[in-house]
Parts: C-alpha cells; structure tokens; sequence
C-alpha cells in the first residue's frame, strides 16, 4: 500500500491506495502543516486498519515551488517514513 501527499495551492491531500484508492483525506494547506500532517497520517492508517508498517511507499506530489516551507515538511516526512521502512527491512 502506498501513502501519497499531493500539495496542490491552497490544499493538501493524504491518500492510501493500492491500485485503486482506499481512502482520502482533504484539508486547507494553512500554516500549520506541521502540527497536522503526522497526526491526520496516524489517523487515516488508523482509520482503515493500517499502522506505518503497513505502508510499502510513501511519496510526495507538489505543485509548489519546493522552496516553500509546506514542501519541505511534506518532503520530510515522506522521506522520513521511506527511510524507517528500509531501515526495518535491513535489521531483519
């Protein structure tokens, strides 16, 4: 299963989905994307019945310039969940 944050304008979206989506998330992109980005993440896996471990990839789509801010939170958190499952993977 793949996580998925797609920053568009003035939204941000947090998907689940397989080949098909299981489930979205949609919220205003305001100044506060670090306080709710992890949270509303815990809370859609939660939700369907998924944990972080469960996600194979997460990846990060933006039509913001990736000098903003919001990207670099976004972009740090899906690399941070990248980097917890190739480090799990490699200690088994």
């Amino acid at each position: 299963m793949k996580l998925s944050v797609k920053i568009k304008e003035k939204e941000v979206e947090i998907s689940l989905r397989d080949k098909n989506i299981i489930d979205k998330t949609v919220f205003p992109l305001n100044h506060d994307l670090s306080e709710k980005l992890l949270p509303l993440i815990a809370e859609i896996l939660q939700k369907n019945g998924f944990t972080a471990r469960d996600v194979e990839k997460a990846e990060l789509f933006s039509d913001i310039k990736d000098s903003y801010t919001s990207y670099r939170i976004a972009k740090s958190v899906v690399n941070s969940l990248n980097w917890a499952k190739k480090a799990a993977k490699s200690t088994r």
